[in-house]
């Protein structure tokens, strides 16, 4: 279990497969990933790459494959907020770096590189296409001017 503890101390995500419909003996379930993610300082953050199974038969011509049944999907796993909070501005930029180039996350890059400079920040969005050149970015609403939110 240390040397679990010491590998994940540099870990700035998690992708794993998980399958839906275990294929394995003692392959863990999206509910175990997730828990042992989170007592290791890990957040559920979004699927990816959803995997799906079609019950129409393969061997005949159909104008539509239909595929309903979601089989497995990759799983991302991001710091919980107080090891984020925690990471160093290198480790930052680094994980800001992943999320753009492979899963173009760009509203947490945004967020990531907004904690550290927020011209730098506007930058980003701008190189993206996501915002014009020109636009300007209000200041994020206080305590008092966000919705209250209910779970």
């Amino acid at each position: 279990m240390a040397h679990g503890e010491k590998a994940l101390k540099d870990t700035l995500l998690i992708h794993a497969r998980v399958a839906f419909q275990p294929t394995h003996e003692k392959q863990p379930s999206l509910a175990e990933l997730q828990h042992w993610a989170s007592r290791n300082g890990f957040r559920f953050y979004r699927f990816n790459d959803i995997k799906h199974h079609s019950y129409l038969p393969s061997d005949i011509s159909i104008k539509e494959r239909q595929a309903t049944e979601q089989e497995s999907a990759d799983v991302l796993f991001l710091p919980s907020q107080e090891c984020m909070d925690a990471l160093s501005k290198e480790q930052k930029l680094k994980l800001a770096f992943v999320l753009s180039t492979v899963f173009e996350a760009n509203d947490i890059v945004y967020d990531l590189v907004n904690g550290l400079n927020q011209d730098q920040a506007l930058k980003y969005l701008v190189a993206q296409g996501i915002i014009n050149p020109k636009s300007q970015i209000s200041p994020p609403a206080g305590p008092t001017d966000s919705p209250k939110r209910t779970y």
